[in-house]
């Protein structure tokens, strides 16, 4: 091929001239969670993997997201929730707290842009 993509792409091609479909799937994201993250952007279904991870950073997303007891007997899997955003407002305290499951966790004490969006986008609070 006289054009220079990423292995990927070119193996896709490869694939789609011997006649078989190739689709893109939601699922699998072409940046880390960082670019496909930025702005507030919200992935609209969970991801099966990311390219351009390290390994200390594929660890944690496992953990995030993978729970087992203390003696390991039970497993709990929150796969499906991965990334997924919460927004939650303590009126006691005045606290907004935004956490993104396995990623990150926001805490401010009022609504911006991002929030206001955020809060629509989660329907319905959850408290903790």
């Amino acid at each position: 091929y006289s054009w220079n993509w990423p292995g990927d792409v070119r193996i896709a091609q490869c694939i789609a001239d011997l006649g078989y479909g190739v689709e893109d799937d939601p699922h699998l994201h072409a940046e880390s969670p960082e670019v496909e993250l930025a702005g507030g952007r919200q992935l609209l279904v969970p991801p099966a993997s990311f390219h351009h991870l390290g390994q200390e950073e594929v660890y944690r997303l496992y953990a995030a997201q993978v729970v087992y007891s203390q003696d390991h007997r039970f497993k709990a899997d929150f796969a499906s929730l991965a990334l997924a955003t919460v927004v939650f407002k303590e009126a006691d305290i005045g606290l907004y707290f935004q956490v993104r499951l396995g990623y990150e966790v926001n805490i401010s004490t009022n609504t911006s842009d991002a929030s206001t969006a955020l809060l629509a986008h989660a329907g319905n609070l959850t408290a903790f």
